[in-house]
């Protein structure tokens, strides 16, 4: 049988795992706002608050667009470098023959990288 000691030990333990967890988490997304309705990988971006998560920090990360708890889209993208660190989000959208408006690029506030979304490649 256990004693308080080694319950405490095994509680602080699951607490750190958690922490970690959920700070990792959060260095790999980013909430945007979409002002107008576009698409990005064949989904449609109806204008509101999105989370925008990527995989860990490689080259070319898989990036899911979340709705509340709800995954909307998921495609393919690439770090791009910029020159500076940005000041504010900013969603970068191609118009399309019909009138359509793609999401082709992403640059976040505060990072000094912007994700190049592929909108054809699905992960």
């Amino acid at each position: 049988m256990l004693n308080r000691r080694a319950i405490f030990t095994i509680m602080l333990a699951v607490a750190c795992v958690t922490l970690f967890a959920v700070v990792a988490s959060a260095a790999n997304s980013k909430n945007i706002d979409v002002l107008t309705a576009a698409t990005v990988g064949g989904k449609q971006l109806k204008p509101g608050s999105y989370k925008v998560e990527w995989s860990s920090p490689t080259n070319e990360p898989t990036v899911t667009f979340y709705k509340g708890k709800k995954a909307v889209a998921t495609v393919k993208g690439k770090w791009q470098d910029l020159k500076a660190k940005q000041s504010r989000n900013a969603i970068l959208l191609d118009g399309q023959p019909d009138g359509s408006q793609k999401v082709s690029e992403i640059r976040f506030a505060g990072m000094s990288q912007s994700l190049l979304i592929e909108n054809g490649a699905q992960p």
